[in-house]
């Protein structure tokens, strides 16, 4: 696989890769053709076109990058979309299931409670047929 970045040959010999001159020449305040007069720059003077060619070397790892962190961010919201689909699913099982357990519980001590007043005189009779009803066995 071929490398798409341009190295700034510096006075040591060793090559600097094109962000690292760009964030040198950034945080000194100065491009690399405006070497300080005093000389003490470790980096050449180099020409405008050689600049071009490192920004546009700059411009297409930016580029990369985005593309890069755009996938990163598909991925990653498809992942958060099935992952809250299937917890609004669970969700919903657990509701369902809570609510039927908590009917039976409310039913259950409905008719234990009903039950004590099955001889009161005045709703005996009431009371009974709510018990057959909620029990489902038919009246008569």
């Amino acid at each position: 696989m071929e490398s798409n970045t341009i190295s700034m040959r510096v006075e040591d010999g060793t090559d600097t890769p094109p962000a690292a001159a760009a964030a040198d020449a950034l945080t000194s305040g100065t491009l690399a053709s405006e070497a300080p007069a005093n000389g003490n720059s470790a980096v050449k003077p180099v020409s405008a076109a050689v600049e071009a060619a490192h920004f546009e070397a700059l411009n297409r790892q930016i580029k990369l990058l985005t593309e890069a962190n755009d996938r990163v961010v598909r991925v990653v919201r498809r992942q958060l979309f099935s992952t809250s689909l299937f917890i609004s699913f669970v969700r919903g099982m657990a509701l369902g299931l809570g609510w039927v357990i908590g009917t039976t519980l409310v039913v259950g001590m409905l008719v234990i409670f009903l039950h004590h007043f099955d001889s009161a005189p005045w709703v005996g009779e009431y009371v009974r047929r709510i018990i057959e009803y909620l029990q489902g066995k038919p009246g008569g």
